[in-house]
């Protein structure tokens, strides 16, 4: 009967265990989960030198070999340059000449000779092309934010303004932008601004300001959109700038 009993006390003590080894185990997962934001996992990625699948948190894409790591492993490897995605993305409009693929995802690899010519992480691997010198692109992360209040209401033939500070949350540099209206009503003077030599760092912002005509005499409220390109990848990227605009009568 002590036998017994003794045996009852230990399944209970283990169950109490047990259960104390699982609450502690939830409580860890749940904090896991508030430190890793869903959009940092990068899917259908694997670290070749741990495992981890998919990769979370910082990717590194070998400039020699191609392969992926972990913010982790990426220092033992034996190849120390590489292309960093601190979030999955994609290029927009941007189609792989070999698997045709449109907004090509993760690392664009785009022909140093051909004058239009990109692959895909995939088809890079497998694809036999006459030159063998490519940049390699990770999409740019930027978070785009606006500064001040700016006036909306103009009237006719006012130079209207507006600035957009664009921060560079990747690891290279963002060079020669160039603003692009892409939609909304056709009421400033210019399809694109370039803001030659631009260039905004790594970790840092910039503001980009324009300066703009009112060419329309009609009275309403108007809205304009604008996207971020580049001079070299001229593959839009960011969210959409969407600038609303009161023209007065005179």
């Amino acid at each position: 009967m002590r036998e017994g009993h003794s045996c009852v006390k230990y399944l209970l003590g283990l169950i109490n265990q047990l259960q104390e080894s699982f609450d502690s185990n939830q409580k860890q997962i749940l904090k896991l989960q508030e430190v890793i934001d869903p959009q940092d996992v990068h899917p259908e990625t694997a670290c070749r030198e741990c495992g981890m699948t998919p990769i979370s948190g910082v990717r590194s894409a070998c400039y020699d070999c191609k392969f992926s790591f972990c913010l982790r492993c990426k220092d033992s490897h034996e190849h120390k340059q590489f292309v960093q995605l601190p979030k999955p993305g994609s290029h927009e409009n941007v189609i792989c000449d070999e698997c045709n693929q449109n907004h090509i995802s993760g690392v664009r690899y785009k022909c140093k000779e051909c004058a239009d010519f990109d692959l895909c992480e995939n088809c890079i691997l497998e694809t036999f092309h006459e030159h063998n010198d490519f940049f390699q692109w990770a999409p740019y992360t930027v978070r785009i934010s606006k500064p001040i209040d700016e006036k909306i209401a103009y009237y006719p033939g006012q130079v209207l303004k507006a600035t957009w500070r664009v921060e560079n949350l990747g690891f290279e540099p963002i060079k020669n932008v160039i603003l692009t209206r892409v939609g909304g009503s056709e009421i400033l003077e210019s399809q694109s601004i370039h803001f030659e030599g631009s260039e905004i760092l790594p970790k840092q912002s910039s503001d980009l300001k324009i300066q703009e005509k009112l060419f329309t005499s009609e009275k309403g409220l108007y809205r304009v959109v604008w996207r971020l390109a580049t001079l070299d990848r001229l593959s839009f990227f960011g969210p959409e700038l969407i600038q609303e605009v009161v023209v007065l009568e005179k």
